[in-house]
């Protein structure tokens, strides 16, 4: 019998496509059911571990579409509110170059975003609270999420939370791991788990994670010939880093800057590792599982950020047109009925 994986990418608000997308195969196959290990990254191993909890897809959906507000919740600093008042009166550093001078400008505008993440983490754990079970990983179906680690004795790394293999985390809370695997690096702080310390995203090393998916069904003992993996991601739209000055000004200010200018998204180094592996992984697993690999992704009309819960309409439109009139998404649907 298949040993089928679902594999989910990371994206914030975006995970929508993926939980509609799977409402989709449900709806006419039944397809969780027949799930043998969920995993998923960020946005993605939240929705792995609920599925692996036994929530239904009809509620992640819900969760994705109404409670965007409470996940993205503002944080509203203090400690550091007089000295970057202060900052800001202290004399701009001089250019003379115009465009510089220009993105010196909207950084002193928005100074306090180089000192704090976009959002605490309150409101996603009283969502992931009333979302996941109070029991560990260990009762729930087979499950990974990634995350990566900032301060083991062994320094930091990419690891694996799972209750698949021996000694990687089975005895962790889901809210543990999925507050570790959704710590993404400027919007949310650093979690600390019980167990490894404070962790981040594991989209810095695999957004998608479909390649370290196979490699870690591998280690358990599961048959190359058995597996068979459904990838799924959270929507693309073309995105794109024009040099408008000269290229030596590409330091650490522009790469993470966390303002979006005309010419470049907002982090653009975070954008990169997030949006840039997920191809390569892809690759990957097609060229070992060959027939029994199958990957869907919603092309965007535009570039949503993880964050914007406000273009939930627009990700759901996208979805839903890209379920009714993509071939693609046909093929993606055969290959499941054959498969089921």
């Amino acid at each position: 019998m298949a040993y089928l994986i679902l594999s989910c990418d990371g994206g914030g608000i975006r995970g929508l496509i993926t939980a509609l997308l799977l409402q989709d195969l449900e709806k006419d196959f039944g397809i969780l059911g027949r799930v043998k290990l969920f995993a998923g990254t960020s946005t993605g191993g939240i929705l792995a571990l609920a599925l692996a909890s036994g929530l239904g897809i009809d509620a992640i959906v819900n969760v994705y579409q109404n409670d965007g507000p409470q996940i993205f919740t503002p944080l509203h600093p203090g400690e550091l509110d007089a000295l970057l008042e202060r900052l800001k009166l202290a004399p701009r550093p001089p250019t003379g170059d115009p465009q510089m001078h220009n993105i010196i400008e909207q950084v002193w505008k928005n100074l306090d975003s180089l000192f704090y993440v976009r959002y605490n983490n309150t409101g996603l754990a009283s969502v992931l609270k009333s979302l996941l079970p109070n029991r560990t990983l260990r009762e729930l179906r087979n499950v990974m999420v990634t995350t990566f680690q900032l301060d083991s004795p062994e320094g930091w790394q990419p690891i694996t939370i799972n209750n698949v293999i021996a000694n990687q985390g089975a005895d962790t809370l889901p809210i543990d791991a999925a507050l570790s695997t959704g710590a993404a690096p400027t919007y949310f702080p650093p979690y600390k788990h019980p167990q490894y310390g404070y962790c981040v995203d594991g989209g810095v090393f695999a957004n998608n994670p479909s390649s370290l998916t196979l490699a870690v069904a591998l280690q358990a003992g599961i048959p190359l010939s058995e597996i068979v993996m459904l990838s799924l991601g959270t929507g693309f739209a073309i995105q794109k880093m024009e040099i408008v000055l000269p290229p030596t000004f590409y330091g650490p200010l522009l790469w993470l800057l966390p303002i979006a200018l005309p010419s470049m998204p907002a982090t653009p180094l975070i954008e990169v590792l997030l949006s840039g592996v997920g191809p390569a992984d892809s690759f990957q697993c097609q060229q070992i599982l060959d027939g029994n690999f199958m990957r869907a992704d919603v092309p965007l009309p535009a570039f949503i950020s993880m964050d914007n819960y406000r273009a939930v309409d627009q990700l759901q439109s996208a979805a839903e047109s890209y379920i009714r009139n993509s071939p693609a998404w046909q093929q993606v649907r055969a290959w499941v009925g054959k498969l089921l």
